[in-house]
């Protein structure tokens, strides 16, 4: 099956309260042109996604864009249940062994040292590639869905079109002897039309009707046509990316184009 080279695929993955949604397009290009919008937290996995996007998509101009959030309770501080069971072991104590009677409170707690902490950097960044990249695969996975399922059309259209020039072709084949001997008999009474009384040379007049009928034969351009369709079926047939970009876009009109349009011009010059 072939694919198409333009295609859409979005998706959201929600995990240890990070959100992060990845919307990625994808238009004709003949090589891997990449290019990506995401937030500076996520800076450092630009590289590894654009080789995870060209080693997984091939090529054409593809559009990637990354947003992030976090929960509310994943950006605020996190507290730190065995430093805060030190410091109510302490107060414990000192009521104990020094009578005091208070503990404190909430907001003397808070203001504690250590008490309080940020989540560690690098494995927020473990996470971070970890969420990214499976939400990346998984736009990747709808894109190239998307990609097959217009190529499955594009190829059923061309297909048809393929067909259709080939019954065409196969008409015209059949028609060929019957042409050539009608050419050969229109030139000869044209001719002797032209030339009334004139003598000429019976074997010249013939050699030179001969030449001119075997010049508006096209009996090479039907079997270049036939081939060339024959081809092209076969690149469609083939599937990927380069039966719909490569072959569509550039094989094409050397393909088809030359049985059709020196047919065309043979048929223009044709004598009569």
């Amino acid at each position: 099956m072939i694919r198409s080279m333009t295609g859409f695929g979005g998706a959201r993955r929600e995990e240890s309260g990070l959100r992060v949604q990845v919307d990625l397009r994808s238009v004709n290009n003949r090589f891997f042109d990449f290019q990506t919008r995401l937030p500076r937290e996520l800076a450092f996995l630009e590289g590894e996604i654009m080789e995870r996007c060209k080693t997984r998509l091939g090529r054409g101009r593809v559009n990637a864009m990354i947003a992030l959030e976090r929960a509310a309770e994943a950006r605020g501080p996190q507290l730190d249940p065995g430093v805060l069971n030190a410091y109510l072991d302490l107060a414990a104590r000192l009521e104990r062994e020094h009578g005091f009677t208070e503990r404190g409170s909430v907001a003397e707690f808070l203001a504690l040292p250590e008490l309080l902490s940020a989540p560690e950097a690098e494995p927020e960044r473990e996470l971070l590639q970890q969420v990214v990249m499976g939400a990346l695969d998984e736009a990747i996975d709808a894109m190239l869905a998307m990609k097959e399922r217009e190529g499955e059309a594009l190829a059923a259209e061309l297909k048809g079109r393929v067909d259709t020039v080939t019954a065409a072709l196969g008409r015209v084949e059949s028609a060929l002897p019957e042409a050539r001997d009608a050419l050969q008999t229109n030139l000869q009474t044209r001719l002797n039309d032209l030339l009334g009384d004139v003598a000429l040379d019976p074997q010249r007049l013939a050699q030179e009707v001969a030449i001119l009928v075997d010049r508006s034969d096209i009996t090479e351009e039907t079997v270049r046509l036939r081939s060339h369709l024959e081809q092209f079926r076969a690149a469609l047939d083939g599937g990927g990316e380069v039966a719909a970009y490569g072959w569509c876009r550039c094989r094409t009109p050397f393909l088809l184009g030359p049985g059709v349009s020196r047919g065309r011009d043979r048929g223009g010059r044709d004598p009569v």
